[in-house]
C-alpha cells in the first residue's frame, strides 16, 4: 500500500474555512456548518485510507478505499475480518462480493441470527413494493422450522425431526404431505402374503366369500369404502392385502381349473359310454333282423 491519509496535521489543512478543530483529553472534534465535515483526498487515485495504530504505532485496521479507489473496506490487520462495499455489493470476509450481500467465513457458522424472546425468528422476502411474500424461520417458541409463501398455498415445517409439506402439523408422521405427490418410484417395506400358499392356509370357500359380501358388502380383510374415507388406507398394508386377494383367487382358479378337468373327464367317458351304447344297439339290431 502506498499511502495513509491521516494525520493531525491533514486535519487542519483539508477542514474548510469554517471548520474549527478542538483536542479535548487527547479526542479531536471536528466541528463545521457546511456540509463537507472532512475532506480526504489522494494525489494519485490509488489508495486512499485511515489507519488504526497502538500506542506503539502498530497498525491494527485501516478503512479506506483499495488501489483504484472502487472499494469501500474495512480490514483488521490479522486477517480475521473484511468488510467491503463493491459496486453496490456487500462482502463479509472477502473483497470480491457477487452478489448484494456475500459473506464468506473459515468457521462453520457463516450467519447468526438471534431472538431476544424466543418466540418467533425468521428472514423474510419482499418484493419491489414492499409486501411480504414469503418468510423462513423458527416459530412456536422457536420449535418449528417453517417456509411459508405469504399466498398460504405452500408450507414446508420441520417439527421435531417430522416434515409437514403443505401442513404446519405433520404429527407422528416423518413425512405428511397435504397435497398431491409425484414420483418415478417409491419403495415400501413391508411384509408380503405368501402365507396363503402355506399348506396349513384356511382358503375359504365361495360360499363363504359371497356369505361376507351380502353381510358386509365389502371383502374380508379389505377396509370399507367409509373406513378408507374416514382414516385413508397405508399403501404396504394395503398392497399386501389385495396380493393376499389375488393369491385366493389364483388359488381358486386352480381348483376351478381342477374341476374343469374332472367334468372333462367325465364328458369324455359318458360320450364313450353314449357311442358304445348306440353300437351295442346297432348289433342287436341287426342280430334280431337276421333272425327273422
Amino acid at each position: 500500500m502506498k499511502k495513509a491519509l491521516l494525520s493531525i496535521a491533514l486535519f487542519g489543512i483539508t477542514l474548510g474555512i469554517n471548520a474549527q478543530n478542538e483536542v479535548v483529553n487527547g479526542t479531536l472534534t471536528v466541528k463545521s456548518n457546511s456540509d463537507n465535515i472532512l475532506t480526504l483526498q489522494s494525489t494519485d487515485n490509488s489508495w486512499l485510507y485511515t489507519n488504526w495504530m497502538d500506542k506503539n504505532g502498530s497498525r491494527k485496521a485501516y478503512m479506506g478505499f483499495d488501489p483504484s479507489l472502487t472499494d469501500f473496506r474495512l480490514y483488521l490487520q490479522n486477517g480475521a475480518n473484511k468488510f467491503t462495499i463493491n459496486g453496490g455489493n456487500v462482502g463479509i470476509g472477502n473483497y470480491n462480493p457477487n452478489s448484494p450481500l456475500h459473506v464468506s467465513s473459515e468457521y462453520d457458522a457463516i450467519l447468526t441470527l438471534q431472538s431476544t424472546d424466543d418466540t418467533w425468528l425468521y428472514t423474510n422476502w419482499q418484493d419491489k413494493t414492499g409486501t411480504r411474500r414469503t418468510y423462513m424461520g423458527l416459530s412456536d417458541n422457536l420449535s418449528q422450522f417453517r417456509i411459508y409463501l405469504e399466498n398460504g398455498t405452500n408450507s414446508f415445517t420441520i417439527n421435531g425431526g417430522n416434515v409437514g409439506i403443505g401442513t404446519y402439523n405433520p404429527g407422528s408422521w416423518k413425512l405428511a404431505v397435504n397435497g398431491k405427490i409425484r414420483a418415478k418410484e417409491i419403495k415400501v417395506e413391508t411384509s408380503w402374503s405368501d402365507f396363503v400358499f402355506y399348506d396349513d392356509y384356511e382358503l375359504p370357500t365361495l360360499q363363504e366369500v359371497e356369505n361376507h359380501i351380502k353381510e358386509k358388502g365389502h371383502l374380508k380383510d379389505i377396509p370399507s369404502a367409509k373406513e378408507v374415507e374416514e382414516n385413508g388406507i397405508f399403501l404396504g398394508e394395503m398392497d399386501s392385502k389385495l396380493l393376499q386377494k389375488i393369491e385366493e383367487l389364483t388359488l381358486y382358479t386352480i381348483q376351478q381349473e381342477k374341476e374343469i378337468l374332472k367334468l372333462k373327464e367325465q364328458n369324455y367317458r359318458i360320450e364313450k359310454q353314449e357311442k358304445e351304447i348306440l353300437e351295442l344297439k346297432s348289433l342287436i339290431a341287426k342280430i334280431l333282423e337276421s333272425k327273422k
